[in-house]
């Protein structure tokens, strides 16, 4: 996969991704001719109305007869006309989780095929809204989710509102929100990851500089459909968030129990087990004590309820959030750390469970892998929800984001 087709225009200056908000500018010559009426069409006409003047009754009746024939073709052709751009054309309703500050339960996105490629289709998204919205930078069309490519096993989208792109135009300015396989990058400034699981493909780029911190989020599923769009700036500013998704226990309502085992709550790291009768001791033996554990306070959390530390592995303290494999958090009822009444309470990992299901996967992957779950319940990440699998008071939380995707793993072990 070239990286140049994921380029987002980041490297020109001025652009939407550059800017933060500003639409891609293509600087592409208007394509469209213009029809014009030529004035000798004009006189023929008079010449031609004059004629009729003259001709018998017979003739009239004659032509009087074509001219309704003719109507009625063309009556006919403004019907498959109408058709056709009927089937070209449709109202998706999402389910809004939030809009700018408006209070809505649902919004039409307008859906509208506007050009046929050897290799792909053409498609129009925008949010159908009659009211004004004032975005903070106020130099991007917010409603306009985006023109996309839709091709066989890729999806490229193009940010700006202009209708005359050529194919190479989503290959060289676009983005690639759709494939088969995983991407990540960082191209000036910007974030962009793309993960598919085979059932849904999720793409999003993030602003890492501290210009505008604008986002963006798509989610497609395996038929090319955008169940799912995200964008808005740092700190949730002028946030737009629309899915067609439903509950989750509706994603489930079809999953079949499964058996589990001891190895479903056990997650591995670098050859070592880690499960529910692992102890602190065991895990340092094995890996030692995490680069930098000292540094960061013997990497103490809090003492509310004990005294609480964790082991984390590799090291994240330099390389950001979520930028461990395994964090293993420990507790000291009785404030002594690495006392011998300290345990393990839970484990944090980015890496795959025992089943191979990972972070960024869908529910789909635990619909078909793990089956119906022992509890669905709403998580301390507002908005997001937690899919809880149970065996011998151990628990296996999966929690899931609004488009449907894992966002956190977690192991609690029985105390």
């Amino acid at each position: 996969m070239k990286k140049r087709k994921l380029l987002l225009c980041l490297a020109l200056s001025g652009t939407f991704l550059v800017s933060g908000c500003s639409n891609v500018d293509l600087a592409m010559e208007d394509k469209q001719e213009e029809a014009s009426e030529d004035s000798s069409q004009e006189t023929g006409n008079e010449v031609e109305a004059d004629e009729a003047d003259t001709v018998d009754s017979a003739d009239n009746s004659s032509k009087d007869s074509s001219d309704e024939a003719n109507e009625d073709d063309k009556e006919g052709d403004d019907a498959d006309t109408d058709s056709d751009t009927e089937d070209e054309s449709s109202n998706v309703d999402y389910r809004v989780i939030a809009f700018f500050d408006e209070e809505l339960d649902s919004i039409p996105v307008s859906v509208v095929k506007t050009g046929t490629f050897d290799d792909g289709e053409v498609y129009s998204y925008d949010i159908v809204y009659d009211e004004d919205i004032e975005d903070s930078f106020g130099d991007m069309d917010r409603l306009h989710i985006g023109t996309f490519l839709v091709k066989e096993d890729e999806i490229y989208l193009i940010t700006d509102t202009e209708d005359d792109h050529e194919e190479q135009d989503f290959y060289d300015y676009g983005v690639l929100v759709y494939a088969e396989e995983d991407y990540s990058d960082e191209i000036s400034g910007y974030e962009i990851k793309l993960h598919n699981d085979g059932y849904l493909c999720r793409c999003s780029y993030y602003d890492t500089t501290v210009e505008t911190g604008y986002y963006a989020e798509f989610v497609f599923n395996s038929d090319k459909e955008l169940t799912y769009f995200r964008s808005g700036y740092g700190a949730e500013a002028d946030p737009i968030e629309i899915t067609t998704n439903t509950d989750i226990e509706d994603a489930f309502s079809k999953a079949k129990e499964t058996d589990r085992s001891e190895e479903d709550f056990t997650v591995s790291y670098n050859g070592f087990d880690i499960g529910p009768d692992t102890t602190y001791q065991e895990i340092i033996d094995a890996l030692g004590y995490p680069e930098h554990f000292e540094e960061n306070n013997n990497g103490f959390v809090s003492a509310e309820d004990g005294y609480r530390w964790e082991l984390t592995y590799p090291d994240a303290s330099e390389r950001g959030y979520n930028a461990f494999d395994v964090c293993i958090v420990c507790v000291s009822p009785s404030n002594d750390p690495e006392g011998p009444d300290t345990y393990i309470d839970f484990v944090y990992f980015t890496c795959p469970t025992y089943r191979d299901v990972a972070i960024e996967d869908s529910i789909y992957s635990l619909v078909d892998i793990y089956g119906a779950p022992d509890e669905i319940r709403e998580s301390s990440c507002p908005g997001f929800t937690e899919v809880v699998y149970e065996f011998d008071g151990n628990e296996l939380e999966f929690t899931i984001r609004p488009d449907y995707t894992i966002r956190f793993l977690r192991i609690h072990f029985a105390k």
